[in-house]
Formats: C-alpha cells, sequence, structure tokens
C-alpha cells in the first residue's frame, strides 16, 4: 500500500506542473483526505521541497536516464523527483520504502512499463547520493546544513522550477524584473525554506500566495 502522505505529494505535484492548479490550493485539496496531522505535513514537505529542487532533481534523472525529461512521461517524472527528494533531504524516511512506494505508484499512475525504469534510476541515486551527477552551475552543497551559507543567486535560480527562474534575483525583499506580481514559495518547515520576490520580506503567515506563474 503506498503511503498515504506520498500519494497526496504526488497528486499535488501532478496537479501544480500540469497547470491546473497552484501549489497551496494543490496541497488544501490534498491534505483535506488526510486525517493524520503527520500525512498532511509531510505531503506539503514532499511537495514543496521538490519544486524548489527541481532543476537539480531533471538533471540527475537525465543523467541516469539518459535522455532528457521532456523526453519521460510526465507522471514518471513527478513520481521520480518526488522520491529522490525524499531519499536526499528526508533521512527519517527508509530508502527502500520510498523506492518501493514510486515503484508501486508507477504503476497506479498507468505507467507500469516504466517501473523498472524507475526502480534503477531511484536505487542509484540512493547508491551514489554522494557522488550525483550535478551540471557545473551548481555552486552549494546538495544538503545544506544550518550551518552553512544560503546557496547562490545564480545556483538557486537554475535549481527552481522553470516558470521561477524568470523572476531575478530569487531572494527576499526585492522586486521581480518581470513582473509586479510575487512569487512565493514556503514549505514552512524551516528557518530558510522559502523563496521570495516582492517589495517587502514576508512572514511565514504571508508565505500563501499562489506559485503558477500568471
Amino acid at each position: 500500500m503506498i503511503a498515504p502522505a506520498r500519494l497526496a505529494a504526488y497528486e499535488a505535484l501532478r496537479a501544480v506542473n500540469a497547470g491546473r492548479s497552484d501549489l497551496p490550493a494543490a496541497l488544501a485539496q490534498v491534505r483535506s483526505r488526510l486525517p493524520d496531522d503527520r500525512d498532511r505535513a509531510l505531503a506539503g514537505e514532499i511537495a514543496t521541497g521538490t519544486l524548489r529542487w527541481q532543476g537539480a532533481f531533471d538533471a540527475i534523472i537525465e543523467a541516469f536516464a539518459k535522455r532528457p525529461v521532456a523526453k519521460l512521461d510526465p507522471e514518471v517524472v513527478d513520481i521520480l523527483r518526488l522520491t529522490t527528494f525524499q531519499l536526499l533531504y528526508l533521512d527519517r524516511i527508509p530508502a527502500s520504502a520510498a523506492v518501493n512506494d514510486a515503484v508501486a505508484l508507477t504503476g497506479k499512475a498507468g505507467k507500469r512499463s516504466a517501473s523498472g525504469l524507475v526502480n534503477a534510476i531511484l536505487r542509484r541515486i540512493s547508491r551514489e547520493r554522494d557522488a550525483l551527477p550535478l551540471p557545473p552551475f551548481h555552486k552549494m552543497p546538495l544538503f545544506p546544513t544550518p550551518k552553512q551559507d544560503r546557496p547562490s543567486s545564480r545556483g538557486m535560480k537554475r535549481c527552481q522550477p522553470p516558470f521561477l527562474r524568470k523572476c531575478q534575483p530569487p531572494f527576499h525583499g526585492r522586486r521581480c524584473s518581470t513582473s509586479k506580481k510575487r512569487c512565493r514559495i514556503h514549505d514552512g518547515s524551516s528557518r530558510d525554506g522559502s523563496i521570495a520576490m516582492g517589495s517587502k520580506r514576508p512572514n511565514v503567515g504571508q508565505c500563501s500566495t499562489m506559485l503558477r506563474p500568471r
């Protein structure tokens, strides 16, 4: 049985990446079906963390799949992304459980033929996590600790989803150069877990603005 939090995170990511919803609305919808507070929190952590590091994850997936992510089914790509986030950032989740759920989720998504590819890529990511094929522009540690500096503007920009890359620079207190709107992402799980552009630095309560580009 697929863990409810992982399934909810996948459904939220599909809604966002398919352009059907923004992240806050997608999370609100999937969380409403989760009775356990811990599952609701984990679903949000997985979904927002996956979006934050999507660019880096795509580089790893492309290197191991030996093809662009655009050549893979979008459902498979989202499963690979969210499981990569769990393998690299959520130490409390056993790698075997995350990979097994990813394979089961691939079948549930109607992409059973890709199950072998998903299993192979994720197990390799887990096995080679200390020597992953990151591109040269990735300036910061993939797994930053609280004592490490905030990543460089250029490195963080390249790790964002494409629609956020248009906003420069990706830090608090600056105005987006391409739009008067503010683009924000926040998972509520850590002190430095947000990316924001705007005329004012937002607090945690304000970080619920829609992610989908307008």
